[in-house]
């Protein structure tokens, strides 16, 4: 009898991107996502007549080190941030760190649930607002 086994989707990329940054003489703006964020909400309807069907649970972790150009030093972390829904449904947990002339950054969304009723829906909508909201947060450097 054989089964089959769903193995965990994993991608690693090493990338120098020069475009993901918006800079002044002084001061560097960037998001540390790349890849894997949420820009907007999934879930833009008020209410819902039927549940919401992940299929199954999920999870996306996504792992950043971003180097510090030499001749600067950070003005502005995203503050670490961990949100649940009742039951512990769904959790995002980001956390945003210095290593050195690194910055690291982990963004981990788990769907534990994979059924959510309609009376759960407005819960699950504001959880989507906060990872956007926290997704969307600069790292800010300034000249040295």
């Amino acid at each position: 009898n054989d089964k089959e086994v769903a193995l965990p989707f994993k991608e690693a990329h090493e990338v120098t991107i020069s475009d993901q940054a918006v800079s002044t003489n002084e001061i560097i703006y960037l998001n540390p996502f790349v890849t894997s964020h949420l820009t907007e909400n999934p879930f833009k309807s008020e209410s819902r007549e039927y549940p919401v069907d992940f299929g199954s649970p999920q999870e996306t972790l996504y792992t950043c080190r971003i180097s510090i150009p030499d001749n600067y030093v950070i003005d502005e972390l995203p503050q670490t941030r961990v949100i649940k829904l009742p039951g512990n449904a769904a959790k995002y947990a980001y956390s945003v760190t210095q290593a050195g002339n690194a910055i690291m950054i982990t963004s981990n969304l788990q769907i534990n649930n994979s059924l959510f009723s309609q009376e759960e829906y407005p819960t699950l909508r504001l959880f989507y607002d906060q990872i956007v909201a926290k997704q969307a947060e600069q790292i800010v450097l300034k000249k040295k």
